[in-house]
Parts: structure tokens; sequence; C-alpha cells
């Protein structure tokens, strides 16, 4: 069989049409088949991950120190946010006709 054979008797247009129409008239099986198969995935995954961890003893060891230092609240830290944030809740508050016009609209 030579190529153009081939090629008369396979219609690239008449194949996709007939896979679109397939397609369409069972795309509720398609979706749900889909859907499963996407479902089936990530419970492997969730699986895989719950019964076979990939840390080691050294970085689990880790993660179970950073943990138990827990947050430092520092009150300077605080207050100079609050203070910022009040400077800027002041500089909203003012009166916006003190404001030079830098386009000489007026």
């Amino acid at each position: 069989m030579d190529v153009k054979d081939l090629k008369n008797k396979i219609n690239l247009s008449k194949s996709f049409k007939g896979i679109t129409l397939f397609l369409n008239k069972r795309r509720r099986w398609v979706l749900s088949f889909i859907f499963l198969i996407l479902i089936g995935y990530c419970a492997y995954l969730w699986y895989s991950n719950i019964t076979n961890p990939s840390w080691s003893e050294a970085r689990r060891q880790e993660y179970i120190n950073t943990k138990q230092n827990g947050s430092i609240f520092s009150k300077d830290k605080f207050d100079a946010v609050v203070r910022e944030v009040e400077g800027k809740r002041s500089e909203y508050q003012r009166n916006i006709e003190n404001i030079p016009d830098i386009f000489r609209l007026k």
C-alpha cells in the first residue's frame, strides 16, 4: 500500500466529524467517565500521601520544633503599624481643598 492510497482511504474531516458526533451523543457518559477518573486519581494521591509520607526524620523534627516555638508578639512593631495606620487615616480624612492643584484646573 502506498501513502496516496492510504491518504484517500482515511478522510480526516469525516473522521473528525464522526468523533465529534459520537462525543455529542454520549457527552454525559464521557464527562462522567472523565470525572470518575479525576476522582480516582485524587483519591490515589491522597491515599499515597497519607500512607507513605516523604519527609525524613530530620525534616519531621525540624517541623515539630518550628511549631513549638510559636509566634512572638513584638509590641514595638505592633505600635509602629498602628501609628502608620492612624497616620494614613488622618491623611485620608484631610480636607481636599487644602491640597494644591498640580494641574492648575481651577
